[in-house]
C-alpha cells in the first residue's frame, strides 16, 4: 500500500509538473505550488540535487531546511530554485569569511526577503555615534581547522548566580513580524530583574503569568506605532513613570496584556493602547495589575561596566547595529563579516559571558538571548564577540531597577 501510494504521488507530481511548466520552469516553486509542497519525502531529494554541490549539508540539514521552505510557503512567501540557490552561495560565502569562528545555516531567517527581516528587529540608533555607523575592517583572524579542537567556558552566567530565576531567564520570546525588540527586550529583561531582586530578599518567583511582564502593554502605550521602531530607554522610562503589566508571550496567552502576534502573522499592526486588560479571563483590573515599577534607570558603555552589572543586578539590554548575515547565525561566536546592514539596529538580553580557546587561541563572548524564537541559534541564545565593541555593541548598555 505504501508504495502504492509513492508511485501515485510522483505520477501526480509529474503530472503537475508538465502542466504548470508552461508557466513556471522552476521545480522548486511547482512543488511547493503543488499539493504534494507538504511531503518532505519528496521536497528533501529535489533539495539535495539542487544544493549538493553548493553547501554540504547532512540528512538532518535537509529535512530542516524542507521544513523552514514549508513554512514559509504557508506564509505566502515562496522561494525559487535560483533564488535558494543563490542564498546557498551566500551562506558559503559566509563560513569562508568567519574563519571558523561561527557557523552559518540557511534556514528561515537568512531566507526572508528583506521587508521581513526589517519587521524581525526594531531598536533605533539615530542618538549614536555616527561613526559607529561604519563598517570598519574586520580583525583578521587565525583560521582554525577543527570545532572539535576547542572549548568553551561560562565564565559568568546569571541564571547560575540565580538559580532560582533560571526558567525565566532560559525563556525565549518571538517577536515575530513586529519591529519591537526594544519592548520585548526590555520588558523580559524587567522580568528577570524582577525575579533577581526577590530573590535577593528571600523570596521565590514562580514562573507563571503573575511574574511575566508585558512587551505588548509597553510597545502599545509607550509609542503610538510600536511595530515601527524605538529605543530601550522609552521603554524603561514608561515603566519608571507609568508601571507595567503583566503579560506573557504569543504561545502562552496569559497575564492581563499577552502578546497578540502569531510567529507566522506577517503584516501585524500596534493595537490601541487600552486602559483595561486584553486578556478577559484575566481577574485582576489593569489599574490594579499595571503596578510594577523601576526606580530608576540607567545607561553604561564598555566591557567591564556591563560585566560589573551583571554580577551585580542580572541582565542587560543591548543595542547593536544590524547585518544580514545574523540571520544566518547557527552557532560559534557572531562577528559580522558579510552582507548589508550597519544603519538600523537590534536589541537583544546579555546574559552572561564566556571564553572560547583553539590551542592557544582565546576569543571572548557574551551570552546573548534573542526574540526570535527557539529556532535561531543554540536554543533562541548565541554567543556573540566581545570586548571589540563589535557592531557597536558595548557602546549602548541599559537597565532598570525594579520596585520589589
Amino acid at each position: 500500500m505504501k508504495k502504492i501510494i509513492i508511485i501515485f504521488s510522483i505520477l501526480l507530481l509529474l503530472n503537475i509538473s508538465s502542466k504548470s511548466s508552461l508557466v513556471s520552469a522552476d521545480p522548486l516553486l511547482d512543488l511547493l505550488n503543488s499539493i504534494l509542497g507538504g511531503i518532505l519525502g519528496l521536497l528533501v531529494p529535489l533539495l539535495k540535487s539542487l544544493l549538493g554541490g553548493i553547501l554540504n549539508l547532512s540528512p538532518n540539514e535537509y529535512t530542516d531546511l524542507a521544513k523552514d521552505l514549508r513554512l514559509l510557503a504557508s506564509m505566502g512567501i515562496k522561494i525559487s530554485a535560483k533564488e535558494l540557490q543563490e542564498r546557498a552561495a551566500e551562506i558559503a560565502q559566509i563560513n569562508l569569511l568567519n574563519d571558523g569562528d561561527w557557523t552559518a545555516k540557511l534556514g528561515f531567517n537568512f531566507l526572508l526577503p528583506e521587508e521581513f527581516r526589517q519587521k524581525r528587529r526594531g531598536a533605533l540608533m539615530a542618538d549614536l555615534a555616527a561613526d559607529a555607523v561604519e563598517d570598519k575592517p574586520r580583525e583578521k583572524r587565525v583560521a582554525r581547522a577543527k570545532r572539535e579542537t576547542c572549548t568553551y567556558k561560562t565564565e559568568f552566567d546569571v541564571r547560575d548566580k540565580w538559580p532560582g530565576c533560571r526558567p525565566i531567564i532560559s525563556y525565549v520570546q518571538d517577536q515575530a513580524f513586529c519591529g519591537c525588540c526594544w519592548a520585548v527586550s526590555t520588558a523580559s529583561c524587567y522580568t528577570d530583574r524582577y525575579c533577581i531582586d526577590r530573590a535577593k530578599k528571600g523570596l521565590s518567583t514562580p514562573n507563571d503569568a503573575n511574574n511575566i511582564f508585558s512587551a505588548f502593554d509597553i510597545l502599545s502605550c509607550a509609542k503610538p506605532n510600536g511595530c515601527e521602531g524605538d529605543y530601550p530607554y522609552t521603554a524603561w522610562e514608561w515603566i519608571r513613570k507609568y508601571g507595567v503589566s503583566t503579560g506573557t508571550d504569543y504561545p502562552r496567552r496569559n497575564g492581563c496584556k499577552p502578546y497578540p502576534f502569531s510567529p507566522t502573522e506577517k503584516n501585524p499592526t500596534t493595537k490601541p493602547c487600552t486602559q483595561s486588560c486584553t486578556n478577559r479571563g484575566w481577574r485582576i483590573p489593569y489599574n490594579n495589575d499595571r503596578k510594577h515599577y523601576i526606580s530608576k534607570f540607567d545607561n553604561i558603555k564598555g566591557e567591564q561596566a556591563i560585566k560589573n552589572e551583571l554580577q551585580r543586578n542580572g541582565p542587560v539590554v543591548a543595542r547593536f547595529y544590524y547585518y544580514e548575515d545574523l540571520g544566518a547565525h547557527r552557532d560559534g561566536i557572531y562577528r559580522h563579516v558579510w552582507g548589508a546592514g550597519g544603519k538600523d539596529g537590534h536589541a537583544f538580553v546579555i546574559v552572561g559571558y564566556g571564553i572560547r580557546t583553539c590551542g592557544n587561541v582565546k576569543l571572548p563572548y557574551w551570552i546573548i538571548r534573542n526574540s526570535w524564537g527557539t529556532n535561531f541559534g543554540e536554543g533562541g541564545f548565541f554567543k556573540f564577540l566581545r570586548g571589540k565593541n563589535e557592531c557597536g555593541i558595548e557602546d549602548y548598555i541599559s537597565y532598570g531597577i525594579p520596585k520589589v
